[in-house]
């Protein structure tokens, strides 16, 4: 009797699988008080909130003339008798017919409410004439009112946001130079296998290099943690063992390429089961099915499989979503959209499939997305080709070219 490894019982559906890992983890509590110029991909690990309103003054959205509505009423010439630059405000009144020459960004006096475009008046010497009607001047046209953009006590930043340049720019704003940030991650990383081999020898016959480590490492520093990179360990159960005790003592988190399937010399998930535990094992999805998920003492494990695309994918769509929440970062569902598909893609029923895909959009704005091509497990140029997973729900059987299908961007950690 054949058997269907993808129709295989006692699978965990990955929703199913998502939510346990998921919601098994707390948070660190850990924190530390850095500079803002230190902070670009930080964890917040409190609010910020607005002391002060932005802008904290009103000021000219344009180069022109500042006056008082009124003016206008009274006067069709105004007496320039001041001017007004960012940094340097006007001191002084600005009576009933006159004006300031005002820049952008410079403070309006008390007696102004509003500016005219210096494309909009006649000037001769210090006597200013608006053009046009002056009923079609408005009340602080052209004018940023205090407290238009931020009033003070806003929560601009939450608690969890993963520090980005704009972020930081409103940090700044606030004259704040310092910001609480949770502790980075420490996330130690090996590859197993006696058939492995480090890029720059010589390779053996039966022997491959060893890509996942150098793809699993890349992946987590793009994210922002600490790295302990334990190499590449041979099919020793006893060092294998050796290394993964090391490892949860310095580590949060210890994440391992290979060795958790069902074979022989698949060592490190019997031996987490000896020193530690294991909470979940073999996920329905495609490719990824065989990863081992537990702990050992304090230190979270999450076990790859050997082969490149598997260990990618799983790590991307499994273990990311659990670092994320383990930092103390802000949790977000991934987005899908709709898409037209070009390429007919085979399909089993029985796990939720996420093959590799190209997307673009037409020139309605309407997805289309073509296969990478063969989605074999052992193919990374599948995921460096492309840009997105196609969706397909585990019961959903073979799609043909011009069927609708779900699309996954691909995010930052694998891109």
């Amino acid at each position: 009797m054949i058997v269907d490894c993808c129709s295989a019982p006692n699978l965990k559906p990955y929703h199913d699988a998502l939510e346990h890992i998921v919601g098994s983890i707390s948070p660190i509590t850990d924190i530390e008080t850095i500079e803002l110029s230190d902070s670009l991909d930080r964890i917040l690990a409190s609010d910020i909130v607005s002391n002060k309103s932005l802008p904290s003054w009103h000021c000219s959205a344009m180069d022109g003339y500042a006056m008082s509505q009124h003016s206008l009423t009274t006067s069709t010439r105004l007496t320039m008798v001041g001017q007004s630059f960012a940094g340097h405000p006007y001191v002084g009144n600005v009576a009933d017919g006159e004006c300031i020459r005002i820049m952008t960004g410079a403070c309006l006096p008390d007696d102004c409410d509003l500016v005219v475009m210096q494309e909009n008046v006649e000037v001769d010497e210090n006597i200013i004439t608006p053009l046009g009607d002056s009923n079609d001047i408005s009340q602080w046209q052209h004018v940023r009112k205090s407290g238009s953009d931020v009033t003070e006590g806003t929560v601009l930043l939450k608690q969890g946001l993963k520090i980005n340049p704009g972020s930081i720019g409103v940090i700044a704003s606030l004259g704040i130079k310092s910001v609480r940030v949770y502790r980075d991650l420490k996330i130690a990383i090996f590859s197993t296998g006696d058939e492995l081999v480090a890029p720059g020898e010589e390779l053996g016959i039966g022997q491959i290099y060893d890509s996942n480590r150098y793809s699993v490492i890349a992946a987590c520093q793009r994210l922002g943690y600490q790295i302990i990179d334990l190499g590449l360990i041979p099919d020793d159960p006893k060092q294998i063992k050796k290394v993964m005790i090391e490892a949860s003592e310095i580590a949060d988190v210890l994440i391992t390429s290979g060795g958790v399937s069902v074979g022989e010399a698949d060592y490190v998930k019997p031996i987490v089961e000896e020193i530690g535990q294991i909470d979940l094992w073999k996920v329905a999805i495609k490719p990824g099915k065989p990863i081992a998920i537990g702990s050992i003492g304090c230190c979270l494990f999450y076990g790859l499989p050997g082969n490149p695309v598997s260990a990618m994918v799983t790590l991307n769509l499994l273990v990311q979503p659990a670092l994320k929440k383990l930092s103390g970062m802000q949790q977000s569902e991934p987005l899908l959209f709709s898409a037209i598909c070009n390429s007919p893609l085979k399909k089993k029923t029985g796990r939720r499939d996420f093959q590799r895909g190209y997307a673009r959009r037409d020139e309605d704005g309407q997805w289309q997305v073509k296969s990478t091509g063969f989605q074999g497990s052992a193919k990374i140029t599948s995921i460096s080709d492309g840009n997105c997973y196609i969706v397909l729900e585990e019961n959903s059987t073979n799609i043909a070219a011009g069927d609708i299908v779900d699309i996954q961007l691909f995010d930052n950690m694998i891109r």
